[in-house]
């Protein structure tokens, strides 16, 4: 899926120490991703930026407004919440939430859910 090729700094995957799955809904995502949270897991959506983020000014400065939408799977979901930008990860609402993928870098999640959007698939595609 994501063509890892050994290098010189590839050390290899541990199948055990990983649950990598790929889901062709993000629902089910969405589902599987709030299943984790519930056991007590930290897990989180991210996405790459694909989608428009609405301003505050035009009035999204809670997430309000569900930007990050794949219309063929009727899937809404609100960028991370102005409110709780630095929190966010760590911040129970975070979960209804998507975050970018280049803001929660350095941040440790049990779990994550990465939507691949219009961006990156017209590169898998080639």
């Amino acid at each position: 899926m994501l063509h890892i090729k050994q290098t010189a700094n590839f050390d290899g995957w541990d199948k055990g120490a990983f649950d990598f799955k790929i889901f062709n809904d993000p629902n089910k995502l969405r589902e599987a991703i709030k299943k984790k949270h519930e056991e007590g897991q930290k897990a989180r959506i991210l996405a790459g930026y694909a989608w428009n983020r609405t301003s505050a000014k035009d009035g999204n400065a809670d997430a309000q407004a569900t930007d990050v939408e794949i219309a063929e799977y009727d899937f809404r979901m609100p960028w991370n919440s102005r409110r709780v930008g630095t929190t966010w990860a760590i911040d129970p609402s975070g979960v209804d939430q998507v975050g970018c993928i280049h803001t929660s870098q350095g941040l440790e999640f049990d779990y994550v859910g990465v939507i691949v959007g219009p961006d990156l698939r017209s590169i898998l595609r080639q």
